[in-house]
């Protein structure tokens, strides 16, 4: 849905697959926390900023406690973070917290 630009119907998809996922696997389940950055990308896509964030940073927050500090699935969280504060015009920070994720990203890969 996202692909074909109907974000209102993909939000909606998403949000029963959350519901789905988390009464079956729990709210900390990595496919979880899958869904709810992919709604938090839907959210940037509706230009739902201030929402998107507050997933986001729940998301963030959950994996710091349970990932490796340069766990992949982590560093791509702190870049979706990096892209709301560059739509938000806080390209300063963006730029600065994305700077610490692709050197992170290099020391990995």
């Amino acid at each position: 849905m996202r692909k074909q630009g109907k974000y209102e119907e993909a939000l909606l998809m998403l949000e029963k697959l959350l519901q789905l996922e988390t009464g079956s696997f729990g709210a900390l389940h990595p496919e979880t926390l899958e869904t709810r950055k992919d709604i938090a990308w839907t959210l940037i896509e509706l230009r739902r900023y201030d929402d998107a964030q507050k997933i986001l940073y729940q998301v963030l927050k959950t994996e710091q406690d349970r990932l490796l500090p340069k766990d992949p699935n982590l560093l791509r969280t702190k870049m979706l973070m990096c892209d709301i504060l560059s739509c938000q015009q806080q390209h300063e920070t963006a730029v600065s917290k994305l700077t610490g994720v692709v050197e992170d990203f290099q020391e990995i890969l």
